[in-house]
């Protein structure tokens, strides 16, 4: 399900214009950055924009920027490892598995014996 269909157009809209950084299919579909990709053109007319006290919003937006995507990187790895050790601990499972069933299986050919 999409989240168009679930909130509304007019919302989606509303969310749109409010945050125009934000990425409109990331919105719609969960795919992709989550933040558009500034040109280097509409960096330099933001920072035209400043106000007086020098923190223009597109320093602010590129320091926010920064910030995510290093917050982004560091969730990424996480997962990454999260998965290597995932796999590393399923094919730890699957020996002890193996081993316990030939265990079993030894274990019932020699009560199996001691019954002749």
């Amino acid at each position: 399900m999409s989240i168009s269909r679930s909130i509304g157009v007019d919302e989606l809209n509303k969310i749109l214009s409010r945050f125009p950084e934000l990425s409109k299919d990331w919105l719609l579909y969960g795919g992709g950055d989550m933040l558009k990709h500034r040109t280097q053109s509409e960096d330099n007319c933001e920072r035209t924009k400043g106000n007086d006290n020098n923190s223009s919003p597109s320093v602010i937006n590129n320091s926010h920027d920064e910030k995510f995507r290093s917050e982004r990187k560091e969730i990424d790895e996480t997962v990454e490892l999260i998965g290597r050790e995932n796999a590393l601990i399923s094919r730890h499972i699957a020996k002890k598995s193996k081993l316990i069933n030939q265990f079993c299986t030894l274990m019932n050919a020699m009560l199996k014996n001691a019954g002749k």
